[in-house]
């Protein structure tokens, strides 16, 4: 997995999972590889099975609701995230999740609410330090350019704070 040969690496992993079906972290890895190898639909089956063996674990929920972002299943993102803050009600990435749904969806009160609570449990999350930029582009500049710099203080090299910075002007 780590040299990215994920031909072998999920064979492998679905040779662990065959020998042992609880095992958590084999089923978790094989929807990383499927992931990774744009087989969204095995990979969400795959995490699936990971939940399964432990339910608790927030990471699989997170990642179906991310490729269901990628393919802009909207209520599913928001349906996922939302089961993950039933049982992890601190999971900083659930609201990140919730705060784009909104976002797409026009309701930018909500969205808004939503990067603020993830920024107020992880305030490096650069998700949310640009989905907020995004909202105050225009109606609050001040506090847009704030988090682009909040933004390149974490990531110098982060593309999307310097061109919100160039929108913004001097």
């Amino acid at each position: 997995y780590n040299q990215k040969n994920f031909e072998e690496a999920l064979f492998y992993f679905q040779e662990s999972l065959k020998l042992n079906d609880k095992y958590f972290s084999a089923a978790y890895q094989i929807g990383q590889v499927f992931w990774i190898l744009e087989r969204y639909n095995e990979a969400v089956e795959s995490y699936r099975r990971a939940i399964e063996i432990d339910p608790k674990q927030v990471d699989p929920y997170l990642n179906i609701a991310k490729i269901f972002l990628e393919n802009k299943r909207f209520d599913a993102v928001k349906q996922m995230a939302e089961l993950v803050l039933e049982f992890a009600p601190d999971e900083a990435d659930a609201y990140d999740l919730l705060g784009v749904v909104y976002q797409v969806q026009g309701d930018l009160e909500a969205a808004e609410g939503a990067f603020q609570k993830a920024l107020l449990l992880n305030p490096n999350m650069i998700a949310s330090r640009l989905g907020l930029a995004g909202l105050y582009l225009e109606a609050k500049p001040a506090l847009a350019r704030q988090h682009y710099l909040a933004v390149l203080a974490i990531d110098a090299d982060n593309t999307y704070a310097k061109e919100g910075l160039q929108q913004l002007g001097p």
